[in-house]
Order: C-alpha cells, then structure tokens, then sequence
C-alpha cells in the first residue's frame, strides 16, 4: 500500500503590485540586512559621521535658530566622546558585569555616546536630511542591538543581571541618580582598555578632527 501524497506547502503571496521574484528578492535583501547587521554596525555609524562632514556647510545652514547649532552639537559630540571614553575604560567584556561608572547610569552607555555623538554631528552639520537618516540607523542597528545584547548578557549573568538591569535604564539615565553622585566617577577606569579593547581615545580625536574641519569655513 503506497503512502499518501505528501501535503504541500502553500506558496507565500506576494504583496499587492510586486510580483513574485520581486517580494522574495525584497525579503532576502531585508533578512541579510537583519543577520548581517550587527557586524557592520560600527562602519555604518562611522560611514555617516565622515558623510556629515564631507557634505556639511553649518554657517550657511539655516537650521533652527542659525549656525550657532554648530556650538551645540559639538558639546553633544564631545559629551557622547566622553561618555564613550569613560564606559569603554571599565568594560570586560565576556568576564565580568560591568555596573560601575557609566554602567551605573545605564546598561548601554557606548549607545548613549553614539545617539549623543549622532545628533551632535547632525546639528553641527547643518543638514536637514541628517536627522530622518540617523533615526533610520538607529532604528534598523540599535534597538536590535540592545534587545540582543540584554538576551545574551542575561543568559550569561543571571540574576546578577536581572538586579542590575531592573534599576538601570537602557539609555536614558536618571537625572535623580545623577544628582545624587551615585556613578562612582572614574574609579578603576583603565586607558589602556579603553584603547585597546575599544580604540575610543582614536575615534574621539577623529571625530574632534571632523568636528575642526566643519568649522573651518566659519572660522
């Protein structure tokens, strides 16, 4: 007696208006986006900031209130450096759970210093268009980033994790926490592993060197 006939699986439709080679070569595109993502992340980030400021023109920019938004986004760019620069010096990364200085504020103080160092540069650009796009890359490599970075250091930590992050924010950290000196300063921050493991005292120099070249035709 012979088997019955395998069911077979019902073919995905393709959306309205796109035939059928068109959608599955979209979706494939999308998935080597979403797998590939966390290992150009750095690039893209780095990409946009040379962009801003091989294009930017902030003194003949008429955004918001005029130039003087140049000023305000290098104070953000060099805050984000510095927050950067202070949370790479403490962090071990696969040893131990960091939650001293800038892990006192938040779970992902090297993505607060890249939304910081972002809209920093986009202000100091003077480029309209910049805004829509660093949202765009926020929201396709960051929040995924956070989602799969708070999976894997919970599956490493535990409940030491599970203490940590249920008073520590992911991004913003609390002004009252702040306020009340709790970050423990920069104790046990290490140069040499914020050079080593992150190289962040060489993107801080580039981006103040970015940040000097937007400046020049002002000067």
């Amino acid at each position: 007696m012979s088997a019955p006939p395998a069911e077979s699986t019902p073919a995905t439709e393709p959306e309205p208006g796109t035939s059928a080679s068109e959608s599955s070569g979209w979706e494939r595109f999308l998935h080597r986006v979403r797998r590939s993502r966390a290992h150009f992340r750095q690039f893209v980030g780095i990409g946009f900031c040379a962009l801003l400021v091989a294009l930017g023109d902030p003194w003949g920019a008429e955004l918001f209130f005029g130039p003087e938004t140049f000023w305000i986004g290098a104070g953000l760019v060099v805050a984000g450096c510095t927050f950067r620069l202070w949370a790479s010096g403490v962090l071990f990364k696969r040893r131990t759970l960091a939650c001293t200085g800038a892990y006192n504020l938040v779970r992902h103080p090297l993505y607060t210093g890249n939304t910081l160092i972002g809209v920093g540069m986009c202000l100091a650009s003077g480029l309209w268009w910049s805004f829509p796009a660093w949202i765009a890359i926020m929201w396709l490599f960051y929040i995924h980033a956070i989602e799969r970075e708070d999976k894997k250091l919970h599956n490493m930590f535990g409940e030491d994790w599970e203490r940590w992050a249920s008073d520590t924010p992911a991004l913003l950290p609390r002004l009252s926490r702040i306020l009340e000196g709790k970050t423990g300063g920069w104790k046990g921050w290490s140069l040499r592993q914020s050079l080593f493991a992150n190289g962040e005292p060489i993107y801080y120099l580039l981006l103040v060197g970015g940040l000097i070249w937007l400046h020049g035709p002002g000067a």
